[in-house]
């Protein structure tokens, strides 16, 4: 076949309905899930780890590189960031042991000379924070770091170590609580700090940070719920939007 293609890759014509009806199916789903993110995850509402998320990848400018964390940055822009024209690239790097070494690989894409906005949680953070510590007299790179500060991660929360387990052991082992006043520790290691409680303030600091001209570091600390809300607000949203979904599915 032209292009070296083969029959067995032209779709028959027997099979247009059905693929149009599918299609047609996936998207009502679209739809629906669309309609109940944008009516939770708008600016207006309170600020959550996953509004935040949203907020990042909506406001980053095209020219801007989004770099995520792993555990719940990285997941939760692919479940509640919106499709959008003309996207920044977006980077993660999962890191020897899943959240280690993020705000130095911000930095290093920085280095590049592209504008950098990275998403991480505290926890992320705090496992990074000798990537503040900078050569005199060196140029910064343009990289803003926003990190959600909701006492911990949340990732196993989600995960089969919360049922198995009780309480007391999920939470030394797996829940990884922790206290440290996230703006002091960056402030003492010499970093600009703004601290942002609401979704519509974080938009315009990231759109408006990272000009390209080497402006340096600063960190946007995101003022969350602690770690048992956010789970909530997570398991809140998944279940609108998978009743949304089964709804304009018919089920």
């Amino acid at each position: 076949a032209a292009g070296g293609g083969s029959p067995a890759d032209v779709p028959s014509p027997a099979a247009a309905p059905a693929a149009a009806a599918l299609a047609g199916r996936w998207s009502a789903a679209e739809a629906a899930a669309a309609g109940v993110l944008g009516a939770l995850l708008h600016r207006g509402a309170p600020l959550s780890e996953p509004l935040v998320a949203r907020t990042v990848l909506a406001a980053a400018r095209p020219e801007q590189v989004v770099v995520l964390s792993s555990s719940m940055p990285v997941r939760d822009v692919e479940w509640y960031g919106a499709p959008r024209l003309a996207p920044p690239a977006v980077l993660a790097n999962r890191g020897a042991n899943g959240i280690d070494g993020v705000v130095s690989t911000a930095m290093g894409v920085a280095l590049t000379g592209r504008p950098v906005v990275a998403l991480v949680g505290d926890l992320a953070f705090l496992h990074d924070l000798t990537a503040w510590v900078r050569p005199a007299g060196v140029t910064e790179p343009d990289c803003t770091v926003v990190v959600v500060d909701n006492g911990g991660g949340g990732i196993f929360s989600f995960l089969p170590q919360v049922d198995a387990l009780d309480a007391a052991t999920f939470t030394a082992l797996f829940a990884t609580p922790q206290a440290v006043d996230v703006p002091v520790v960056a402030r003492g290691l010499g970093v600009a700090v703004t601290e942002v409680d609401g979704a519509a303030d974080l938009a315009e600091l990231v759109a408006g940070t990272g000009t390209g001209d080497g402006s340096g570091l600063r960190v946007l600390v995101a003022r969350v719920p602690g770690h048992d809300a956010n789970v909530r607000t997570h398991q809140e949203v998944h279940a609108a939007v998978a009743s949304a979904v089964a709804a304009a599915l018919g089920r």
